[in-house]
């Protein structure tokens, strides 16, 4: 990084420089805890203005993440708590493969970041849906099964079976009304997830239930394929809403869906 901070506070070039850099800690310090900042946006926004020094800038962003005080979860994971500052979506857990027990402590140790986060957004800072979000994907129901005889501390879980998704809430929302007090700017973006038949019910429902953990509106039209052209017909209002942005298509190895 440039030496001068003079220099370093009017560059555009720093915040990129920063922004590629990044790792964001769990925790900010306590003098910047003051300002109101918790992510990397706030930080950039303080250089950018010259609030903050370059320096300090810099040591904050580069300060490794709290690990977690969990010896046995860290036997077996490294959890990337910073993932959502850097790209707006928290890490998911992939459970194929894992057992009951480390899907159980890795989304315990996610919501306790979660309500830790809740906190430091009570003080001035911000937080949206998709931050808060906690997923285990690829989850068998044996696997929930076992997974839900399991205490957890930091939250409570529901299984969606048919997108074999576990899906956390923290504890920290049911005490925190600052999700809720959010406005959006303008009218919120609509995602159609459609899907040629049944068969791609699972694969439609794991990206239906991941954009509403992201807190999107989703409109679901299943069972559209070509067979039958009464049926995209009849989809035909729900796909052309204007306040649809996106369509998600799931369909077989023909790609059958008008």
């Amino acid at each position: 990084l440039p030496s001068s901070p003079s220099t370093m506070l009017a560059s555009p070039l720093l915040v990129r420089t920063i922004a590629s850099r990044a790792i964001l800690p769990r925790r900010l310090v306590v003098g910047i805890k003051k300002r109101g900042t918790s992510s990397l946006a706030d930080i950039l926004r303080l250089v950018e203005t010259g609030k903050l020094g370059a320096g300090d800038a810099e040591s904050m962003i580069m300060r490794q993440p709290t690990a977690s005080p969990d010896d046995t979860l860290q036997s077996f994971a490294n959890l990337d708590h910073s993932r959502a500052n850097r790209t707006g979506f928290p890490e998911a857990i992939f459970a194929q493969s894992k057992t009951a027990a480390q899907v159980a402590a890795i989304l315990d140790d996610m919501a306790l970041n979660v309500n830790q986060g809740l906190k430091d957004s009570a003080g001035g800072g911000s937080t949206n849906a998709a931050r808060t979000a906690i997923l285990a994907t690829r989850v068998t129901p044996e696997q929930y099964k076992e997974v839900s005889k399991i205490s957890l501390q930091n939250g409570t879980i529901e299984y969606h079976e048919v997108a074999r998704i576990i899906s956390m809430k923290a504890s920290g929302l049911d005490k925190n009304e600052l999700l809720a007090t959010v406005t959006m700017k303008g009218e919120q973006t609509k995602v159609v997830v459609a899907c040629a038949g049944t068969t791609d019910l699972p694969v439609a429902e794991e990206a239906a239930v991941t954009l509403e953990a992201a807190g999107c509106e989703v409109t679901r039209v299943y069972d559209a394929g070509v067979a039958g052209l009464h049926r995209i017909i009849n989809a035909l209002p729900k796909l052309r809403d204007p306040q649809v942005g996106c369509v998600i298509v799931c369909a077989g190895m023909d790609g059958a869906l008008p």
